[in-house]
């Protein structure tokens, strides 16, 4: 029987889908007005169990109880009707809509089938004011901040009477100070007895906001504690069961010449408007020199850009020396040019193709892997052979496709493709992009390995710990617009964000 304290039960959940088990004999119970985060890597279950609560996914075997009742949801209109409420890590606002018409659409009408705008302004006017929320309702969506937006998405959830409030991955797309901004307000939530689920995999904000922590993997559930008994180094080990080290930041010695150099860089889009403007900066050999920046201002189109995916609209780009503005992909590639794109399932690995073919993707044209005109099989496994046992990667034969490994493995398939090739400039994009800590700590060795040995390395990621930790200088990229280049010591975390958010450098210094 469920506790009066209990505001939601799951019990023995099972969802499958083909191939995948998501979720297995998952049982887990909520707490009234905590906040309970669930930690875990990208297809460790966590969003397809909140999914089934929200009434997205049904579930195969199991039950769940909400306010000591049955929860039957075939859809998120049943689930938001019964309070529960789930923000999406991709907002579902329509960008040309007004705040108050975001707020109140999907509400049933006041007036026969129209709503009674002016009655439901001044109810969301009130619950504006009562959590001190900045928020112009005749302002249009498109014209907000990401942080801003989500305070949208929030105070629609709460409009709707909400007291199950999902949060999926809320801060990937916040500055550190909207991040702050966001616990401010969930704080509150709490105080006035609102459960809120908090889906991460970040540790230290898991550690800051949350009262109780459930870690799950590869559809299980590891365990649930309360937080005052637990710290960063146990919850790593409960999520790959052995202890984690990420180690400090190492300047290292000083770096060598230029390896690229970025002159004026710009890219228009297909409406004119700039995605790239202005960029310059040289990345030296044994040099890292780190991106950060909310996603979505302009570090993929300048990763793609770099790799000669678009051609700029101005400016150049020179490799050594050489200028290689206009060539082709594959012709950096023989310049030893290599990208690791953020989206690794589609744009570096072939999932229908085996482990041993995706590893030589980038030089399968190569004499060393030809016999005549036909690819040599025993060389390209030999090979694959070397890779797979040197960066550990987990699985059952050099035959599998790929899209069968785990993420992480993912992740070190294509890092031993371009290690292994012997490259000497790497553009990495989101190196541990929903990777657990374990393959994080894997992730991050390798670049600081390449470091020593004399490499230069972009490094674009969204994760501003994780720019800190590895560069050893960095620029901020806001509106396709980058801030000056500076030592990652130069400036606090509060700083970098006044950077994310759109402040000059000027007024930062």
């Amino acid at each position: 029987m469920q506790s009066t304290s209990t505001i939601l039960e799951i019990s023995n959940l099972t969802k499958t889908f083909p191939g995948v088990t998501a979720n297995e004999d998952v049982c887990l119970a909520f707490e009234r007005g905590e906040v309970h985060s669930l930690l875990g890597e990208n297809g460790a279950g966590k969003s397809t169990l909140m999914k089934i609560i929200y009434g997205i996914y049904s579930m195969d075997s199991g039950s769940i109880v909400y306010n000591g009742e049955p929860l039957e949801v075939r859809s998120p209109r049943e689930a938001i009707a019964r309070g529960i409420g789930m923000i999406h890590q991709h907002f579902m606002l329509v960008s040309a809509f007004t705040v108050l018409e975001n707020i109140v659409m999907g509400l049933p009408g006041d007036k026969g089938i129209r709503l009674d705008l002016q009655q439901h302004r001044e109810g969301i006017r009130q619950l504006v004011e009562r959590f001190n929320i900045r928020l112009n309702l005749d302002q249009r969506v498109e014209d907000l901040s990401v942080g801003m937006q989500q305070k949208v998405e929030i105070i629609k959830a709460l409009y709707r009477k909400t007291e199950f409030l999902i949060l999926d991955e809320p801060t990937s797309v916040l500055t550190p100070q909207e991040t702050q901004d966001l616990f401010m307000i969930i704080n509150e939530l709490k105080k006035e007895g609102t459960t809120i689920v908090f889906i991460s995999h970040k540790l230290d904000e898991v550690l800051q906001i949350s009262d109780r922590i459930s870690v799950m993997r590869d559809g299980h559930l590891i365990g649930t504690v309360p937080n005052r008994d637990i710290d960063k180094s146990d919850l790593s080990n409960m999520m790959v069961g052995r202890d984690v080290s990420f180690g400090q930041r190492e300047p290292g010695d000083a770096p060598g010449e230029v390896a690229l150099e970025v002159r004026d860089l710009g890219l228009s889009g297909r409406e004119g408007k700039d995605l790239l403007n202005g960029i310059s900066f040289s990345l030296r050999k044994g040099e890292i020199i780190g991106v950060a920046g909310v996603d979505g201002n302009g570090q993929e189109e300048l990763a793609e850009t770099l790799w000669g995916l678009h051609p700029p609209t101005r400016g150049e780009v020179l490799l050594n020396g050489e200028d290689i503005t206009r060539q082709s992909t594959r012709d950096r590639m023989n310049r030893a040019m290599a990208y690791i794109p953020a989206d690794r399932q589609h744009q570096a690995l072939i999932g229908t193709f085996t482990v041993s073919e995706n590893m030589i993707l980038t030089n399968y044209y190569k004499p060393r892997f030809l016999k005549g005109l036909a690819q040599n099989t025993r060389a390209v496994e030999t090979r694959a052979r070397e890779l797979v046992e040197e960066y550990r990667v987990k699985t059952p034969g050099l035959k599998v496709m790929a899209r069968n490994l785990s993420g992480g493995n993912q992740q070190k398939l294509i890092l031993s493709r371009a290690i292994g090739d012997d490259n000497e400039v790497f553009i990495i994009s989101q190196p541990t992009w929903g990777l657990d800590v374990g393959a994080c700590e894997f992730v991050y060795q390798k670049i600081k390995e390449l470091k020593k040995r004399g490499k230069a390395i972009l490094l674009l990621s969204t994760d501003l710990e994780e720019v800190r930790l590895l560069s050893d200088r960095m620029f901020v990229m806001y509106d396709g617009e980058m801030s000056d280049t500076f030592p990652v010591e130069e400036k606090t975390v509060q700083e970098i964000g006044l950077l994310m958010a759109g402040v000059k450098q000027k007024e930062v210094s």
